[in-house]
């Protein structure tokens, strides 16, 4: 942020063959959105997102997270937004069973309840 943002909202959206499970710190509007009432100038911060991936979810399979942001001045006007996504590929590894993957996309870790290696495609 190049300027103090006040009611600073984040919603996620969660790329389809996933299921919500759990964040740290929770979410404070259904499963995927964050309200911050202000955050300073320079301020950083992150958002862990446990999701499983569903078993249907097929080798090879591009999953897609995106995030949007929005916020306001001091004065409370509507003066900022900004979306940004990660496409992740599922490589699953079936030497290795019914286990757990991780992968990272915005700065979020995301973990599923199968056994997969996740190649950015960044």
């Amino acid at each position: 942020l190049w300027a103090d943002a006040y009611d600073f909202w984040l919603n996620d959206t969660y790329p389809a063959g996933t299921t919500f499970l759990d964040a740290s710190p929770p979410p404070t509007s259904g499963n995927s959105g964050w309200y911050f009432p202000y955050l300073a100038q320079g301020s950083t911060g992150t958002i862990f997102i446990n999701v499983s991936i569903d078993s249907d979810v097929a080798n090879g399979t591009e999953l897609t997270n995106t995030a949007d942001a929005t916020w306001t001045d001091g004065a409370r006007w509507s003066v900022g937004s900004a979306t940004d996504s990660a496409t992740t590929t599922v490589i699953i590894v079936p030497e290795f069973g019914t286990l757990t993957g991780m992968f990272i996309m915005l700065g979020i870790v995301f973990i599923g309840q199968r056994r997969v290696r996740i190649l950015n495609e960044e």
